[in-house]
């Protein structure tokens, strides 16, 4: 049976985005918030952002990011009960 992850970060983002890669292989359900933070610039970041957006991975971000869903702390915070797993990468 599948899983629904959330993966939580603010600036490992490209270690969260190479999990949620991970984790759709296996027919998990996977949402990514980034909290506080903008998107990264770096190269690993930038590398697996292309993969996630070309899989179709929902990306949430609690800062105004330019093309990415917005989300408030408050509605993060009513999400995570309905997920199987949360994992942090902070």
């Amino acid at each position: 049976m599948a899983k629904k992850y959330a993966l939580l970060t603010d600036h490992r983002q490209g270690e969260a985005f190479r999990v949620a890669l991970g984790l759709i292989l296996l027919d998990d359900e996977v949402d990514v918030f980034v909290v506080d933070a903008a998107l990264s610039d770096d190269e690993m970041a930038q590398n697996q952002l292309k993969s996630c957006k070309e899989m179709d991975i929902p990306l949430f971000f609690t800062e105004p990011t330019e093309g990415m869903e917005p989300i408030t702390k408050d509605e993060l915070a009513l999400r995570l009960p309905g997920y199987d797993q949360v994992i942090p990468f902070f």
